[in-house]
């Protein structure tokens, strides 16, 4: 076993704390950590209490524990109840580290196996009374004996904590994020003459506007082509102006375009149509050969997240990836 020179059952309280501290800190590295463990249930089986350590050093090693304890507090700000929210919280930070501390110390899964026999032999009856305790459950059942079985509710929890488990499993997001990029995707056939009508249009518009814009403009000046009808201010007036004539040719390569999407949760209901108006509007700039970005934005508590779509400088086929654009899915 991994941690067999750990001492018997009945170690003094401090003195087992001791140990599961140094024990986190040798599994984060971190010596400073201060996380609270659950010595309380080293009287009744050490393992419990040593896999805790285990878990909670690799979560601070892997993960940032700060961030996660923010959108906790947040959580229970906005109404959720607090001792529920932990224990399934405990479970989200079990399923994320256990792998990869496992990848690095070979004991970890023979002392997570114990911990979970003695959990569901001390426990079972406490666990069984409550829906989170129910999902414990199903979540050790599911890592001793492969165990599938339960209510639908705590087999679909079950399920959404393995994908943390194993992040090569597509989670809910992803299918979630695939299947709105097939809806826009389906979108734009069925109404893809529809959108090459407009995007002609609005590029043929576009054009006719640079071509005005790139068109000579004559003004007066103080410097260029002396203009002989305004010769006679001179001497006659103590300020004459401007007695020239200065020929202005503006580039169209002088400015860009920066297209910003709203992908707040707002939009989902219309997304499909605005993935499509972007998409028509990048077309029509890009056919006339003017730079442009593609970004989407939408906010995470305190947070405003963005999503490039395109740079100044891809190829038009770029575009298509504005198909991909799904509100608030990140």
């Amino acid at each position: 076993m991994l941690y067999d020179g750990f001492g018997s059952e009945g170690v003094p309280g401090e003195e087992a704390e001791n140990r599961l501290r140094n024990l986190m800190w040798t599994i984060s590295g971190d010596y400073a950590l201060d996380t609270k463990l659950d010595v309380e249930s080293y009287e009744r089986s050490k393992y419990i209490s040593l896999y805790d350590a285990v878990k909670q050093g690799a979560f601070a090693r892997f993960y940032d524990k700060n961030a996660f304890a923010l959108y906790l507090v947040k959580k229970v700000y906005c109404g959720a109840e607090e001792r529920p929210l932990t224990e399934l919280a405990q479970l989200c930070v079990d399923a994320a580290s256990y792998r990869r501390i496992a990848e690095e110390r070979p004991g970890v899964p023979e002392l997570r196996d114990r911990a979970f026999s003695d959990l569901l032999e001390d426990s079972f009856h406490r666990m069984s009374a409550t829906l989170p305790g129910r999902i414990k459950i199903a979540f050790m059942k599911n890592s001793l004996y492969g165990d599938e079985g339960g209510e639908k509710q705590v087999r679909e929890s079950v399920r959404k904590l393995l994908t943390l488990e194993n992040p090569v499993l597509k989670n809910a997001q992803y299918v979630n994020a695939r299947r709105y990029a097939e809806k826009n995707k389906v979108h734009f056939q069925n109404n893809r003459n529809r959108i090459a009508r407009n995007v002609e249009q609005l590029s043929d518009e576009l054009r006719r506007s640079l071509n005005r814009r790139s068109e000579p403009e004559r003004q007066t000046a103080y410097a260029g082509t002396i203009k002989p009808r305004l010769l006679w201010k001179v001497g006659r007036m103590e300020t004459p102006g401007r007695l020239f004539e200065k020929t202005l040719r503006r580039s169209n390569s002088d400015f860009a375009v920066n297209i910003l999407i709203d992908a707040s949760g707002s939009q989902r209901d219309r997304q499909s149509d605005v993935a499509m108006q972007a998409y028509i509007l990048a077309e029509a700039l890009a056919i006339n050969h003017i730079p442009l970005q593609i970004t989407s934005f939408c906010t995470f508590w305190d947070y405003t997240v963005l999503q490039r779509f395109r740079e100044y400088d891809a190829p038009r086929e770029e575009n298509r990836r504005l198909l991909e654009e799904d509100s608030a899915n990140f």
